[in-house]
């Protein structure tokens, strides 16, 4: 599912999905409506050698999900979980610099 709103990226004027890789300074973030209940995996690919955690809107606060170090170099950080229908707001936090070039968000199976 596409996100419904063009991700949040600090300190940068490239434009989200341009196909490039955009350099961030912390976190990044983005919303999808998603159409039914449901299984979804979330991901994001990026190029980091710190952490990254994935955080999820919930009643006003944003709870970490995940977190994951996979060591440096492109990564994709997926995480499942099961979703209602409706626009969720995901958020990326970074422990060290980095560079991502897509969000993506699944039904499975």
């Amino acid at each position: 599912y596409t996100p419904t709103s063009t991700a949040y990226i600090p300190y940068s004027t490239k434009s989200w999905g341009d196909g490039t890789s955009t350099t961030l300074q912390g976190y990044v973030y983005t919303a999808v409506t998603l159409p039914a209940d449901g299984w979804y995996i979330v991901s994001l690919n990026a190029y980091t050698t710190g952490s990254v955690s994935l955080r999820h809107l919930e009643g006003g606060s944003y709870p970490v999900l995940q977190t994951q170090t996979l060591g440096s170099g492109w990564k994709d950080y997926p995480y499942m979980a099961y979703f209602t229908a409706g626009t969720h707001y995901f958020y990326w936090t970074f422990s060290a610099y980095a560079y991502v070039s897509k969000i993506t968000v699944d039904s499975y199976p």
